[in-house]
């Protein structure tokens, strides 16, 4: 998209904002981060450009990362209230250092999944910035599972060992559903070894509900 070509978001009254997520792992299960928004309804223009450039200013920020160390995913986007569509971005690095102070730290065991209980109105009405954090890594996970050559030339060993033990579901959450007894199935954790994931028992069967 050029500048100039998001007449029709303007028209239906659409804003849109990009959301890069600049993050690294600090620790067992732990990433630190800082987010950063920019408001592209009017300039329009390519996302992942606009992220590049991104990269590139950040250092004037407090956040200190080499393009060329830095893992670039488009890994969701959302409504928010106010008529606003988010349109996030990870930029990964383990070379990447951040100013005390304004970099958030969270562990993936403490943040689920955004989910929503009802399967006709599939938008959580809460999602924390933890929650869109995670579901990066859960994407960076599925990508170094299948191979993405790119993602091994940038990671470290360890970052690839930990992401390869993270449950990668990518978009949704297994819930309690009936079985057609009425007993409900046990629920799947948000993050645990990949070995268990590979349990094929009947209590192990889900329903789930997209985001």
């Amino acid at each position: 998209m050029e500048p100039g070509e998001n007449t029709a978001m303007d028209k239906i009254g659409l804003k849109v904002v990009l959301e890069v997520f600049f993050m690294t792992m600090t620790g067992t299960a732990c990433f630190r981060y800082a987010v950063r928004r920019l408001d592209i309804t009017a300039c329009g223009g390519d996302p992942d450009e606009r992220v590049r450039h991104l990269i590139m200013d950040i250092g004037d920020e407090g956040v200190a990362v080499k393009r060329d160390l830095c893992f670039i995913h488009s890994t969701s986007w959302r409504y928010e209230h106010g008529q606003t569509i988010v349109l996030t971005y990870l930029a990964y690095s383990d070379r990447m250092t951040f100013s005390e102070g304004i970099a958030t730290v969270f562990s993936l065991t403490d943040a689920p999944l955004a989910t929503s209980a009802d399967p006709g109105r599939p938008r959580p009405t809460e999602i924390r910035e933890e929650q869109v954090a995670a579901h990066a890594i859960r994407h960076l996970s599925f990508l170094i599972k299948n191979l993405q050559s790119a993602v091994y030339d940038i990671l470290e060993p360890d970052t690839l060992r930990f992401l390869q033990t993270v449950n990668d579901l990518p978009a949704g959450k297994f819930v309690d559903m009936p079985t057609p007894g009425g007993t409900p199935r046990t629920a799947a954790q948000a993050l645990h070894p990949t070995k268990a994931m590979n349990s094929t028992s009947e209590e192990d069967t889900f329903g789930m509900n997209p985001q």
